[in-house]
């Protein structure tokens, strides 16, 4: 069954100096059992920044592709009302030397 998603929240690097999402990719499928690795089962998810997120601080790039400044621990996304069956978050980039996020949360807020 498919949800309509209307938010999302993604926090990483909670307590840390760094490893906190810098550049993300959201996607959405309508599939009922959508497999990972089938790109065509996934659509790039059409969010804009929440104004309750600094936005000189998160930006969107392109439709389903977030940039966030180093040391953010806490992104708002928010989209149109989207039918979806499964969310898929990529990391792209963190502000860790070593490139690895630590995601502490993510919350999809659907109907």
């Amino acid at each position: 069954a498919s949800s309509r998603v209307r938010r999302v929240v993604l926090v990483s690097g909670s307590g840390r100096q760094d490893h906190h999402l810098t550049h993300v990719m959201l996607s959405y499928s309508t599939e009922p059992d959508p497999q990972l690795t089938d790109n065509d089962s996934w659509n790039a998810l059409p969010v804009a920044v929440d104004p309750l997120s600094p936005p000189e601080k998160v930006r969107v790039v392109e439709r389903g592709r977030v940039m966030i400044e180093d040391g953010v621990v806490e992104v708002l996304l928010e989209c149109d009302y989207v039918a979806a069956t499964a969310l898929k978050l990529i990391v792209l980039a963190s502000d860790a030397a070593n490139n690895n996020a630590v995601v502490t949360e993510v919350a999809i807020w659907a109907v």
